[in-house]
């Protein structure tokens, strides 16, 4: 899964679904959470920056259920070619978003906070077990037309990778690759990759 490939990102912030506006008719906390909403997934693709000191993003992988926290984990560690002085390390994202559309639907504010409830936190990984991740990672065939740009949205599927640019020239994310709780066949290795991926990073920062 090449991620320093020829695919570029839009910058993040770009475009949301429906442009952020609301059709007509629609009530006010419907409103409200597309708004919250909007600012977590912008808060979870934007929480590879700032990166911890002499380190870079490699790759974020995600969690979005139905029901219950939404997660996002984004993956640092050294750039190409220089000396690995620091552990990578592992930034988690949390949202807890059935407390904030309780917190709307039942507000009486006119204007209701619309900022998200996020909770951060970081941990140290295990290099060598990153590195075999990450060598797996590269022997991934991701097939023709998974790949997506980047973006910001308020609606996403429950599962899904982006690879930053491993050489650090921009440090934006480069490919996405997303999926629902059936995916392709087509994705399966990519999605059991990713799967394992998660299963590390719980018990690594639990």
């Amino acid at each position: 899964m090449p991620w320093s490939g020829p695919l570029s990102a839009p910058a993040c912030g770009s475009t949301v679904h429906n442009g952020g506006v609301v059709p007509e008719g629609e009530s006010p906390p419907h409103r409200d959470f597309l708004e919250l909403s909007r600012r977590a997934y912008e808060a979870f693709a934007l929480a590879y920056t700032p990166g911890p000191p002499e380190l870079i993003p490699s790759f974020r992988v995600w969690h979005y259920p139905a029901a219950g926290p939404l997660v996002s984990w984004v993956v640092f560690q050294c750039r190409v070619g220089v000396s690995r002085a620091t552990n990578p390390i592992v930034r988690r994202t949390t949202w807890d978003r059935d407390s904030d559309l309780e917190r709307l639907a039942i507000q009486t504010r006119r204007r209701p906070r619309l900022d998200p409830t996020l909770a951060t936190k970081e941990a140290e990984l295990e290099e060598g077990r990153l590195a075999r991740f990450v060598d797996e990672a590269s022997k991934l065939a991701v097939p023709r037309g998974s790949v997506k740009t980047p973006y910001v949205s308020e609606q996403r599927l429950e599962f899904g990778l982006e690879g930053y640019d491993v050489e650090g020239r921009d440090g934006r994310p480069r490919v996405r690759i997303e999926w629902d709780r059936e995916p392709s066949p087509r994705l399966w290795p990519i999605t059991e990759w990713a799967r394992q991926v998660r299963d590390w990073l719980r018990v690594s920062l639990p």
